[in-house]
């Protein structure tokens, strides 16, 4: 027997369900495979609050919104990275 996973974001937990073996292994639009075991170093990316902050990322990628450091120093990111998120990079 096979399973799925299935996020249920709604109730902040990941539903596993038995399932025939079927032809498609594409996910339903909206949805996304989850791996039935994982290593603990990898648990928190799979958490919902992680899975949102990665689909906010790709809805900003996809509408061209980037930020640019015009700096060789990784510190100015940094810095960044702490100040308020009103702070302009350039």
């Amino acid at each position: 027997m096979t399973y799925r996973a299935e996020i249920l974001p709604s109730e902040g937990r990941i539903a596993i369900h038995p399932r025939a073996v079927e032809s498609t292994t594409a996910p339903t639009a909206g949805r996304r495979h989850v791996p039935l075991t994982l290593p603990s170093a990898q648990e928190y990316y799979w958490h919902f609050t992680w899975q949102e902050g990665e689909r906010e990322s790709l809805a900003e990628l996809e509408a061209g919104i980037r930020i640019r450091f015009d700096s060789d120093d990784p510190e100015d990111i940094i810095r960044w990275l702490h100040a308020p998120d009103d702070t302009d990079p350039g």
